[in-house]
């Protein structure tokens, strides 16, 4: 499977990062330059999504455990299983990878379809669509709620 990666970072003091990106090897790169406390990865997931429904629906399911931003003070095996219970509520699959396999899935990612030879679609194009998608569903919503006059 490839696509977009869904992690949970641990930090210091029980708490966990549930975040995503494309490269989340890179991500806890730069993470680490600003924590004093060494992070590590307790749950790597590939989906083929973009993987930011997994993630809004895990943090709400969170809410309450919170700290700051995308961290929460949860145990790692609840963090996880919040990650996964998502996944499985939006019915998007979902894959553990473990962190030496991220670099050859983002490779593998950006190999033509053996199938019918055409690369995929620059990352950029999918994030366009996504937000003109968005953009229209807002005014949608706008003119439906408007008051009528």
């Amino acid at each position: 499977m490839t696509g977009t990666f869904v992690y949970v970072i641990r930090g210091a003091g029980n708490r966990h990062k549930i975040g995503v990106s494309i490269d989340p090897i890179t991500r806890i790169a730069d993470l680490q330059t600003g924590s004093p406390e060494p992070l590590d990865f307790a749950y790597i997931g590939v989906t083929p999504g973009t993987g930011y429904n997994i993630e809004s629906l895990a943090h709400d399911l969170l809410d309450d455990h919170c700290v700051s931003g995308e961290w929460f003070a949860v145990p790692a095996s609840i963090a996880i299983g919040t990650v996964l219970e998502a996944a499985n509520r939006l019915a998007e699959p979902i894959q553990q990878v473990q962190p030496a396999m991220v670099p050859q899935i983002i490779q593998l990612a950006k190999q033509p379809d053996p199938a019918t030879g055409k690369k995929p679609a620059p990352r950029w194009m999918w994030w366009t669509l996504w937000a003109c998608i968005a953009i229209f569903a807002l005014l949608v919503l706008l003119v439906e709620t408007a008051p009528k006059h």
